[in-house]
C-alpha cells in the first residue's frame, strides 16, 4: 500500500519533469546509467544533476532503492522503540530533515512510517540539497526545499540549520561523499542539535562511522545504520543505554 501512495504521489511530478522543455528520455537514461562522472568521485556531475532528463529517471528509480530501504529502517526504528517518544498524545509535531535530499524518497518514506505507527503527530519534512532544481520535485510532495552546500565553513551550515529545530536528521550517501570531511565539527553539530541521525548506506564504511558517532553521542543522542547487502537489509541500533 505505501508503494501505491508513492506512485500516486509520484505520478505528477514524474510528468512534470517530462513535460520540461528539452527533455530528451534517452539522454536521461544514459547519464543514469553509464555514471561517466564516477571517475571523478561523485556518482553524477553537478552539471548532470541539473538536467531535468536525468533527474527523471534518476526519481523512477530511487522510488525502488531509497523508498523501501528507509521504509525498513524507520519501522525497525519503531519496533525498537527509538521513536517511542512520538507514541504521546502530547506530542503532536517534528520536523525532519533530510541533508541531501534529492527527490526526499527518504521522508516520503518516514510520513508513511509515521502515518502507520504516529498519526497524530503532524510532520514538518524538509529537503536539503545542491541542485535547486529538486525544488521542483518535492514542493509538490508537500516538502520544504532550501538549497545547501556541503563545502560551505561548517559554522555557516550550522546556522542553516538552526531555524529548524530539528527532531532528527535522514541521509542516504551523503556523509561519505560531502560530510567527512566535516566530522569532527559538522556531524557532531547534527548529534547535539538533535536526538539521532538516521543513515542509510550499503558501505561497511557506514560502520565506522556508526561507532564514531556512537562516540559523539554520550547525551543520549542515537543514529541508526541501514545496511543493504546482496538487497536484505538489517537495522543496528547504536544507544547508550542499550546493554543497560
Amino acid at each position: 500500500q505505501m508503494l501505491e501512495d508513492l506512485a500516486d504521489q509520484l505520478e505528477p511530478v514524474l510528468m512534470s519533469l517530462r513535460n520540461t522543455p528539452g527533455f530528451n528520455e534517452t539522454e536521461g537514461f544514459k547519464i543514469y546509467t553509464e555514471k561517466e562522472n564516477l571517475k571523478s568521485g561523485a556518482t553524477w556531475s553537478d552539471e548532470e544533476y541539473a538536467n531535468p532528463s536525468f533527474l527523471y529517471w534518476y526519481c523512477l528509480n530511487k522510488a525502488v532503492q531509497r523508498f523501501p530501504e528507509t521504509i525498513e529502517m524507520m519501522n525497525s526504528a519503531a519496533e525498537l522503540k527509538v521513536l517511542e517518544q512520538y507514541r504521546s498524545k502530547a506530542v503532536t509535531n517534528a520536523t525532519i530533515v533530510s541533508l541531501g535530499g534529492g527527490c526526499s524518497y527518504e521522508l516520503l518514506a518516514v510520513k508513511a512510517v509515521f502515518k502507520k505507527h504516529f498519526p497524530h503527530v503532524k510532520l514538518r519534512l524538509v529537503s536539503l540539497d545542491y541542485e535547486p532544481l529538486w525544488e521542483k520535485v518535492v514542493e509538490p510532495l508537500g516538502i520544504e526545499f532550501d538549497t545547501i552546500d556541503f563545502n560551505k565553513p561548517a559554522k555557516e551550515l550550522q546556522a542553516q540549520l538552526d531555524k529548524y529545530n530539528t527532531d532528527f536528521y535522514v541521509m542516504s550517501f551523503v556523509y561519505r561523499t560531502y560530510i567527512k570531511q566535516r566530522h569532527a565539527d559538522f556531524v557532531k553539530y547534527l548529534c547535539k542539535s538533535s536526538f539521532g541521525i538516521f543513515i542509510n548506506d550499503r558501505n561497511t564504511e557506514y560502520l565506522s562511522f556508526g561507532m564514531m558517532t556512537y562516540k559523539l553521542s554520550r547525551d543520549g543522542f542515537l543514529t541508526l545504520i541501514s545496511d543493504q547487502f546482496e538487497g536484505y537489509p538489517y537495522v543496528e541500533a547504536l544507544n547508550d543505554n542499550r546493554n543497560n
